[in-house]
């Protein structure tokens, strides 16, 4: 919704009611009294959380080279790979020192700076690249995801992005369950090897973003999904033979993902550089929704496919990383 409507009035307008919805949700969640009140605030929040990650892609396209959008979004993204880490520390602290309406309290309290913090921003979607305000055009809006989804050079980097996020959902999702439910490891060894492979994922990204203006960005996208790759078919062989043991598979699934940043950074900008100027907010929309949305596909493949070993999640891991290096491989 949000995408294309950002495409007409321009990025400020909806970036302002969202965050404004989001604040409202996370104080409706504060003070809910059942769990279907919560559960209603939780969507109205979402509604209104995803607005800003979404529009502050679209917003850097709208001022920068596809270079320059890579090198902003490897920075932006080095920050969304530690705040898994430091997210439940904050939240943990809070619910023990007072009680869990705090930490929708403290959410509502930082949504609202943030939302101060917005008029501050200028405008980056100038009126000649917008899409005419009109009925005719409001009814026809969503028509423009259709336009992008027969645009194969844009598609082929949003699969990419999007069948790599699932091998990483399949990671996230299905790392407990190996890791202390088979492997019998602690909550302490679990959160340690997790951290490990965030710490992976920054290093790379620091790496690529001090020499990304000499690399050729596609190339380094299929190579990341080449790397991930190989890795995902050692996986899948560890977990057959049971050759190294848990460290094996840790070992393992830190080098799977640690282009992650990496490609989803050079892949969303080689992506909306693919986009005419009008349709960069349906754009970032779309591949928003594709990427983050895909935990679905890998919990309820990891739901399905239930044998009590860890083959299912090697398998899932290595055939969405081998579909994301065709995609991007195919011409």
């Amino acid at each position: 919704i949000w995408g294309p409507i950002s495409d007409m009035v321009g990025r400020k307008i909806p970036l302002y009611l969202g965050m404004l919805i989001f604040v409202i949700g996370t104080f409706g969640c504060a003070y809910s009294t059942s769990m279907t009140q919560l559960v209603t605030w939780r969507i109205i929040m979402a509604l209104g959380a995803c607005t800003a990650p979404m529009l502050a892609r679209a917003m850097i396209r709208d001022q920068y080279s596809p270079t320059r959008v890579a090198e902003i979004l490897l920075l932006l993204n080095i920050i969304l790979a530690i705040s898994p880490i430091l997210g439940p520390l904050l939240g943990s602290a809070i619910a023990a020192y007072f009680s869990w309406h705090a930490i929708f309290i403290y959410l509502a309290i930082v949504g609202f700076m943030f939302l101060l913090i917005s008029f501050t921003l200028p405008e980056t979607l100038t009126p000649t690249n917008r899409v005419p305000t009109s009925w005719h055009n409001l009814a026809k809006v969503f028509t423009v995801y259709a336009q992008l989804l027969g645009n194969w050079q844009y598609m082929r980097y949003v699969l990419t992005i999007t069948f790599l996020y699932i091998a990483n959902y399949t990671f996230i999702t299905g790392s407990p369950f190996v890791f202390i439910t088979y492997f019998g490891a602690s909550a302490v060894q679990f959160s340690l090897f997790f951290a490990a492979a965030v710490v992976g994922n920054v290093i790379l990204s620091l790496i690529i973003r001090n020499y990304i203006t000499k690399l050729d960005m596609h190339l380094v996208v299929k190579v990341c999904t080449l790397w991930a790759t190989f890795w995902g078919i050692v996986l899948v062989i560890i977990a057959q033979t049971g050759f190294g043991g848990m460290y094996a598979i840790i070992m393992t699934n830190i080098l799977h993902f640690a282009p992650t940043a990496v490609l989803s950074s050079l892949g969303t900008s080689l992506a909306l550089a693919k986009v005419k100027n009008d349709q960069v907010g349906a754009a970032t929309a779309l591949l928003s929704a594709l990427q983050y949305g895909s935990g679905i596909v890998s919990s309820t493949l990891l739901a399905l496919i239930v044998t009590g070993t860890i083959m299912p999640y090697a398998v899932i891991i290595l055939v969405f990383v081998s579909l994301s290096f065709l995609v991007v491989a195919k011409k």
